[in-house]
């Protein structure tokens, strides 16, 4: 079983924020020293049989407002505890 802790003392400042809080870039801190900006959205799956259930995906910017979804990153602040 995995275990997800999410730390909200522990943030990202947004760079920028679309109105209706659907999508946000911010600047992520990797572990080799760079920093890469990161682009989330969030989308209402709009299926009539699960109300109010929401994709979240998150990568670099791709263009057009959409981001890459397959790049690995080596994220400075990652912190995964599987049990």
């Amino acid at each position: 079983m995995m275990q997800i802790v999410i730390n909200f003392d522990d943030v990202y400042d947004p760079i920028s924020v679309e109105p209706g809080m659907v999508s946000m870039t911010f600047i992520a801190p990797q572990k080799d020293g760079t920093e890469k900006e990161l682009l989330v959205d969030i989308v209402d799956l709009g299926n009539p049989f699960l109300h109010n259930v929401y994709n979240l995906g998150f990568g670099p910017p791709g263009g057009k407002g959409s981001f890459v979804g397959n790049v690995r990153l080596k994220d400075a602040k990652r912190n995964y505890q599987l049990r």
